[in-house]
């Protein structure tokens, strides 16, 4: 997971902890430093010092980033837990040989730091579990099946990129970054048979610098509204109404975003479910054309 996120930044003190006990055992042990592997964890530590400086800005974000040093922090917990859990053990044989406790404490106590670690754990892993599968872009699915249906498998689509790759999956169709400016569109139109658009919250509304919201540009809006006809629209509840969260646009007709209101008004949506840790969340589509 992203260590920085969910309240669970203590993961990243546990590693830098058995990072501190390795490097101490590495300087007062100067015969551990011919050994291939810990030479091999140096070389892993220089490694990641160098790509954090590369990588900074997309660390905040996606977790799959991290996955390069994934293996050498997960590499220090552990390590931290073998030393701790030896220490333990060497803890509690003194004690036994020093009739402190008996003989059949032993065989319980061996097992505190594991119930100890299994206890820590349980929540941390909950949380994270929770927050991967509560992150969700609903109505990506819905888009992309609609195109498979209402689409021929050499017609491609614009998506609004970011998360909104996923409809390429649903499609199953070749589907392209939003462009940039109304000539690109039609290029892509004239030269890569693109049929479809599909403008999804940020590529609808905007926030997000490098993605531009086509019908927030004088040009581009009037030229979809006058060349494209609206197919499908993904709604949101907010309070007791529905808020359009994405368009589909189809090439051929035309369409008057002026009376999306009244659209919106007269029909009835179709609701959808998207689970969640928490509950379902209902999802609102309107099919037109």
């Amino acid at each position: 997971e992203n260590f920085g996120a969910w309240n669970t930044f203590h993961v990243a003190w546990l590693a830098l902890a058995g990072a501190a006990l390795f490097l101490l055992f590495y300087l007062m042990k100067p015969k551990s430093r011919s050994n291939i592997g810990n030479k091999f964890i140096i070389g892993y530590i220089l490694g990641a010092i160098a790509w954090y400086f590369v990588m900074a800005e997309k660390l905040s974000g996606h977790n799959y980033h991290q996955f390069p040093v994934a293996p050498l922090i997960i590499f220090f917990i552990a390590y931290l837990f073998v030393i701790v859990a030896f220490n333990f053990e060497l803890l509690v044989t003194t004690l036994i040989r020093l009739k402190t406790i008996n003989q059949y404490l032993k065989g319980i106590l061996r097992y505190v730091p594991l119930i100890i670690l299994v206890i820590l754990l349980i929540g941390p892993s909950q949380r994270s579990a929770n927050a991967m599968f509560d992150t969700q872009f609903r109505g990506v699915d819905v888009a992309g099946e609609f195109i498979k249906a209402n689409s021929q498998p050499d017609e491609r689509f614009f998506h609004s990129s970011h998360q909104s790759f996923g409809s390429i999956w649903h499609a199953d169709r070749i589907g392209y970054r939003p462009p940039q400016n109304l000539s690109q569109l039609q290029w892509a139109e004239e030269n890569l048979n693109v049929k479809w658009l599909f403008l999804y919250q940020w590529g609808l509304y905007g926030g997000i610098s490098y993605i531009p919201a086509l019908l927030q540009i004088p040009e581009t809006s009037d030229y979809i509204q006058a060349n494209y006809s609206l197919r499908q629209i993904g709604l949101e509840r907010n309070a007791d109404q529905w808020a359009p969260v994405y368009f589909l646009f189809q090439k051929g007709g035309s369409t008057n975003l002026s009376n999306l209101q009244a659209i919106i008004g007269n029909v009835q949506p179709q609701v959808i479910q998207y689970e969640y840790s928490y509950g379902e969340v209902d999802f609102g589509v309107i099919n037109l054309g």
